[in-house]
């Protein structure tokens, strides 16, 4: 039994992402506040921001050089390569 890594990995590979399936999810690496993240699948960047626990009311969004209206979360879908700056307000006197 001669398995090699490679084989290893191509035979994965292939079998959690078969070519040509339409429910394969896609994977989407991005960079976020200088990290790349790896997302998993169609989000949108309300979904991510909820999940990742961000008060949307206390943000701005950067995505890739443009300010993203709050209004507008819900309706962009985040996408390979996306660079995204996201800053926190806070008070202070």
């Amino acid at each position: 039994m001669g398995y090699t890594t490679t084989g290893v990995a191509l035979f994965v590979s292939s079998f959690l992402c078969p070519t040509g399936s339409s429910t394969r999810k896609r994977v989407r690496k991005m960079k976020i506040n200088g990290t790349v993240v790896t997302l998993q699948g169609e989000i949108t960047l309300l979904e991510y921001l909820q999940q990742s626990q961000y008060d949307c009311l206390k943000i701005a969004v950067e995505r890739n050089g443009e300010i993203v209206p709050r209004a507008g979360y819900a309706n962009v879908v985040l996408q390979q390569q996306d660079v995204l700056e996201i800053v926190r307000f806070v008070g202070g006197g």
